[in-house]
This record gives structure tokens, C-alpha cells and sequence, in this order.
């Protein structure tokens, strides 16, 4: 968050927990990771209190005068209560882009995409766990070709139960140079996301550096046509693309640079005008 006293510029992946900057009556610009009351999973004690918690968010979107949205699904939401809501996607900082460049050329020099399958994700974050736990249980029937190797890593998913699977490894949270080892092996990134909102800044690293992605709907949003993804509606059809489709380099996306500069002008004009 960049606070500049009587006005507040609020980016966060929890935006309730800085909901105080709102509720003062300073004026606010929020840039949500996501939709954070129709993420399952979180603090769902009970149905009201999830009730409660989506009023309170779309009532705080309401009273910024501008709100951020990762994809044009939270864009929808936020449409409602913000009139002036708009679209931010993301795209890789120039630091990281310059890494995910030399991953790409590293792959392209071995021209060899016979590693491993990699999952990627934090088993914190609940639409995530539940994805990689539906992946789990339909490897219960499917199982792992003998010439096929998964490689599951992220911030808890040591604690995930693969333990039926000889041909699954678990990691847990790596160092970025791990990750990058990781992804210059890797035959593909393999995402089975649950419904949920936002969007996974994965997807397009993992273009950048030149690694397939094969997902589901909900963890390919903004990305569905891109040469190198492919989508799958049932767990069973991602599993054979992901073990046996022929797979295709990606392009690099292409930045969203009229995004960006819209983002930039309205925080400009917004500072300048309180």
C-alpha cells in the first residue's frame, strides 16, 4: 500500500484487512487480488457470515473512487458498485520478465520437453489445495505413465497425501532458483484451479518463459485462446494433454500497455485532484 497521508492507494491480496483505510472516508483507489468474499474457503465459519463479508467488501469497492481488477470476471462484480471500475491484468515487472526471458531461451536451446509435469501453486490458498487434491484423487484411477514423472511445488503442499503415488513428488515451497530449475525441465505447468475469483499471475510467467499450460477454465482467465495453453473442462482430458499432447511453445502475451497507462493516468489524476 502507498499511503500518502490524506489519500490512500490500496493494493493488497487481502483487501478486508485494509479496510480501514476505506471505512475513514479518506479516498481510495483499491487494487484487490481478487473478490475476496467469493473465494471458498476463507473464513467461511458459517453462510452468513460469508453473506456478511461479501456485502462489506462490494460495499467498501463502492466507496473508492476507482477499483482495479485483475480480470474481466471481478471486473463484472465490481462494475456493480464502483461505476468507475476498470481492468488492470497482470504482466510480469521488467525483472522478472528479464529471468522468464532466459528460461525461455534455456528451454529452446535444449529442445528437449520430455520433463516432468509441474504443478504449481500455495496449498494456503484454498481454491489452489482443492484443485491439487481433485488431481490426487482422479491419479487414484488414472495413475502416472511409467515414462512420466509429477512434480508438485508450493508453500504447503509438502502436507498434501501422495503418498499412493511413487511417480508424484512433493516439494513444498522452493527457492526462486528451484522454481527456475523447475520450469526450464518441465514438459508443462499443469493447473486444476476450483471456482473461485481472480486470476493466476502463473499462467503468464510460465508463457513468458516458453513452459506449456494446461488448465482448466477457471486458472486460464484472459489466457484461453493463447498459443501453448491448452483447456479442459474434465480432469481426466487435462491429464492426457498434460502426459500425452503434443504441446506447443508459447508465444510471449503480449503486454497490457493501454491498461497500464490507464491505471497510471487515473492514480495520476486522482492524487492531483485531492
Amino acid at each position: 500500500m502507498l499511503d500518502r497521508h490524506e489519500v490512500a492507494l490500496i493494493v493488497s491480496e487481502k483487501f478486508l484487512a485494509n479496510s480501514e483505510y476505506v471505512t475513514s472516508g479518506r479516498p481510495s483507489i483499491v487494487v484487490p487480488q481478487n473478490i475476496e468474499g467469493y473465494v471458498p474457503g476463507l473464513d467461511r465459519a458459517s453462510q452468513d457470515a460469508a453473506i456478511k463479508k461479501i456485502r462489506l467488501e462490494c460495499a467498501l469497492i463502492g466507496q473508492a473512487f476507482a477499483c482495479f481488477c485483475i480480470c474481466e470476471e471481478d471486473l463484472t462484480i465490481a462494475n456493480m458498485f464502483c461505476p468507475r471500475s476498470l481492468l488492470l491484468p497482470y504482466y510480469p515487472p521488467s525483472h522478472q520478465f528479464d529471468i522468464l526471458l532466459k528460461i525461455r531461451e534455456m528451454r529452446l536451446s535444449r529442445g528437449n520437453f520430455n520433463g516432468p509435469v509441474l504443478v504449481l501453486g500455495s496449498a494456503l490458498n484454498p481454491p489452489t489445495m482443492i484443485g491439487m487434491s481433485e488431481l490426487l484423487n482422479h491419479l487414484e484411477s488414472a495413475g502416472v505413465p511409467t515414462d512420466r514423472e509429477i512434480v508438485i511445488a508450493g508453500f504447503g503442499t509438502e502436507s498434501l497425501d501422495a503418498a499412493k503415488f511413487p511417480r508424484v513428488r512433493l516439494m513444498g515451497a522452493v527457492s526462486q532458483q528451484v522454481l527456475h530449475d523447475l520450469m526450464c525441465q518441465a514438459r508443462c505447468v499443469l493447473i486444476n484451479h476450483s471456482a473461485t475469483t481472480g486470476s493466476l499471475t502463473r499462467v503468464a510467467d510460465c508463457l513468458v518463459a516458453g513452459v506449456p499450460v494446461v488448465a482448466n477454465r477457471f486458472g486460464l482467465r484472459g489466457y484461453t485462446t493463447a498459443r501453448g495453453v491448452t483447456s479442459y473442462r474434465l480432469i481426466a482430458d487435462g491429464l492426457q494433454a498434460a502426459f500425452h499432447a503434443s504441446l506447443e511453445m508459447p508465444d510471449i502475451p503480449e503486454r497490457p500497455v493501454f491498461f497500464e497507462d490507464q491505471f497510471i493516468s487515473t492514480v495520476s489524476r486522482f492524487f492531483n485532484s485531492h
